[in-house]
């Protein structure tokens, strides 16, 4: 079965990334937007989480993509990896569709 071995979690980046760590490991990273961190509520992801965030990518052993927006701070604060601009729909409603660029960042 293709997802038998992967694991889907949802807590702190701090303890996942500890925990889950090792050669083998592939993370998929989607923190809030830089600008707009308290969309997914206040205190679940804080602008002071990024450099933070950004320490602890830089030493881990697996692997990790990324999907950010597309800003001068995050080209800057993930700079030294590999960064992609894609294209993608925002879908805000059915009648608001909205194409934006969005930076798939990555250490492999």
């Amino acid at each position: 079965m293709r997802l038998s071995s992967v694991y889907i979690e949802n807590m702190p980046y701090e303890r996942l990334t500890k925990r889950f760590d090792k050669l083998h490991t592939s993370f998929y990273i989607d923190p809030s937007y830089y600008g707009c961190e308290n969309d997914y509520g206040k205190g679940v992801f804080e602008r002071e989480d990024f450099p933070r965030l950004n320490t602890i990518l830089r030493t881990i052993k697996g692997k990790f993509i990324m999907s950010l927006n597309d800003t001068k701070q995050t080209r800057e604060l993930f700079k030294g990896f590999k960064i992609e601009k894609v294209q993608t729909t925002y879908n805000v409603s059915a009648e608001k569709k909205k194409k934006v660029g969005e930076l798939l960042i990555r250490n492999f």
